[in-house]
């Protein structure tokens, strides 16, 4: 016997392929596992088993290394035009560097995001993080460069197969045959890739349709069960905000026109928040704050009040794991909940120019009582307050999934200016 030297050997040919699976398999999973759809608990299930088939690609792909550089690769036919070598062995070399990059760089990402997430196998062996600066910053850079890098590995995908068929259709040469085989191997080869490819195509087209389809059916469900409900439940007492709804089903911001109203100042205006989540405090941010604020500093008056919505679809925090967790469904959910709602009509004096409102906050679809501690600085007709507010997050099902540790603390910065 001999060894067939036109083909690849047969451990090269079960790498190329199983590596690619995972690799197109991988790109279509990082699309899926950040879908806003889908439960917290599928979410982080799907990230551990993105890293986890990230680790064999990694590995496969070192060994692959090894592989090809103890056994050479099949030459390529007679009267191939250099260009077309030359090419081809720039790509091969750019794949090889892909295939170990990417995981290595998502790696690098995941050690230094402060979310400090432990990565296990496949659920099962423990990972240790590399050891660089646990840093936001770093982890967003390397998070971008992981992105990037995956959609060049895309790129390549696309040149490769475009390359391989036009060797097979039009050159007619054995440049196929010698990674799929004979006979039906070639277009095997390419109804893989083109089952793969439709599979990563499907899942962005996918993904970027369900925010707009969950952004529908929002503002239907809104439409049709928001305005009932305010109509059966609004007290019928002196009106002190507006519960009116727009033409996509989310509640219009009151306006405060009485003896002591305040126009708030969006520019000075937004909320910090502080939640436990996977075993460290996460903090986010939102900026959109609206509505109406009624309140004697002097005295508080029976009429006073407070309506103020906070539109959760401003989050914003510096690690986008965060971001992409609390808008989450298993917690805030922003696409079908874009607004929370605070209303308090009983504010009392506490101190100088320090105050304390109990009311109802309004998440996802929940309501509950909550108490604002706030105090304000006042230069003439310009006012400045800052206030806390601390809730327990089991209270409005948020983050079931993760029942440790469940306050949350917000803190709250609002400026504003007497109307009159």
């Amino acid at each position: 016997m001999y060894a067939d030297t036109s083909r690849y050997n047969s451990v090269a040919r079960f790498l190329h392929w199983v590596i690619a699976f995972l690799i197109l398999g991988n790109f279509i999973g990082g699309w899926l596992m950040t879908h806003e759809g889908f439960s917290e608990d599928f979410q982080f299930n799907a990230f551990q088993l993105h890293k986890s088939f990230g680790f064999v690609v990694l590995i496969l792909s070192i060994f692959r290394l090894f592989w090809r550089v103890a056994y050479r690769a099949p030459p390529t036919p007679i009267g191939m035009p250099v260009w077309e070598k030359v090419i081809s062995k720039i790509t091969h070399i750019a794949f090889y560097v892909l295939m170990i990059g990417v995981p290595v760089i998502g790696w690098i990402y995941v050690s230094a995001s402060p979310l400090d997430i432990p990565t296990k196998l496949f659920f099962t062996v423990p990972v240790p993080h590399l050891p660089v600066p646990v840093d936001e910053g770093l982890a967003e850079l390397f998070s971008g460069f992981h992105e990037f890098f995956a959609f060049a590995t895309l790129g390549l995908f696309v040149l490769h197969v475009g390359a391989a068929a036009k060797h097979y259709f039009i050159s007619r040469d054995n440049i196929m045959q010698r990674m799929a085989g004979r006979g039906f191997g070639p277009l095997l080869a390419l109804l893989f890739a083109a089952v793969m490819g439709g599979g990563v195509a499907y899942s962005m087209v996918s993904y970027q349709g369900g925010h707009e389809e969950e952004g529908q059916d929002q503002a239907a469900a809104e439409t049709t069960s928001t305005e009932p409900e305010a109509d059966a439940t609004e007290p019928a007492e002196p009106a002190a905000t507006e519960t009116a709804t727009d033409n996509e089903g989310l509640l219009v911001p009151a306006v405060a026109t009485g003896p002591n109203a305040w126009t708030i100042i969006e520019e000075e205006t937004f909320i910090e928040v502080t939640a436990f989540a996977n075993g460290a405090p996460r903090i986010a941010r939102m900026d959109d704050v609206q509505g109406a604020i009624e309140l004697n500093l002097d005295e508080p008056q029976p009429d006073d009040y407070i309506d103020v919505l906070i539109g959760t679809r401003s989050l914003e925090s510096d690690d986008s794991n965060v971001r992409m967790q609390a808008t989450a469904a298993g917690w805030l959910n922003t696409p079908r909940f874009p607004q929370a709602h605070f209303v308090s009509r009983n504010i009392t004096r506490t101190g100088e120019f320090e105050f304390e409102a109990t009311g109802d906050l309004t998440l996802r679809d929940i309501t509950a009582p909550v108490t604002l501690t706030f105090s304000v600085a006042l230069e003439e007709n310009h006012a400045l307050a800052t206030g806390l507010v601390e809730f327990d997050r089991a209270d409005f099902d948020i983050g079931d999934a993760q029942p440790e540790n469940t306050s949350v603390t917000v803190s709250i910065q609002v400026g504003a200016d007497r109307v009159r």
